[in-house]
């Protein structure tokens, strides 16, 4: 189980050209590689507004050779967003996307999100690659600029996991 916490800090400005800096979009997007890769369940699914998202991960015994329970819940309240889910179990990808109104009330507060995921793999023999998965993790802000055209300015990184067996 993952649960990724990602934020995004606004700047009142990042120089004499800009009047202030918004967070307009944070990305989390998994795709899942070698061995035999499933993903679970994830969350949230796509909503909007000023919400507050519930997330309730959990796999219970018996199911796809799992013993036990595997799981977890939280919440995050996110002001004037819309949650775009474009995640896809047959193409073993988790993919959400708070696309955040960079006009609205709320645009130059911290934004931070908590999406999650289950995923799971089949045992393989010793030496081998079990699992494999690339992280891509993103915030886009838009900047309001005095002279210049406004522009959007995107950080983005990626984390590769790896496990062996």
């Amino acid at each position: 189980m993952a649960m990724y916490q990602l934020q995004g800090d606004p700047f009142p400005a990042e120089s004499g050209w800009d009047n202030w800096i918004a967070v307009a979009d944070t990305y989390n997007a998994t795709t899942l590689n070698y061995g035999s890769p499933t993903l679970l369940t994830y969350g949230p699914l796509s909503t909007g507004g000023n919400t507050t998202v519930g997330i309730n991960l959990s796999i219970t015994g018996g199911t796809s050779g799992i013993d036990g329970t595997v799981g977890g819940s939280w919440s995050y309240t996110v002001p004037d967003v819309v949650i775009h889910n474009q995640s896809n179990y047959s193409q073993k990808k988790f993919d959400i996307w708070h696309d955040f109104n960079e006009m609205g009330v709320s645009k130059l507060d911290t934004q931070e999100v908590r999406p999650g995921k289950i995923s799971k793999t089949a045992e393989v023999s010793s030496g081998s690659i079990m699992y494999n998965e690339v992280d891509h993790y993103g915030v886009r802000f838009y900047k309001d600029r005095t002279v210049l055209p406004d522009q959007l300015q995107t950080c983005d990184i990626d984390l590769t996991v790896i496990i062996y067996k």
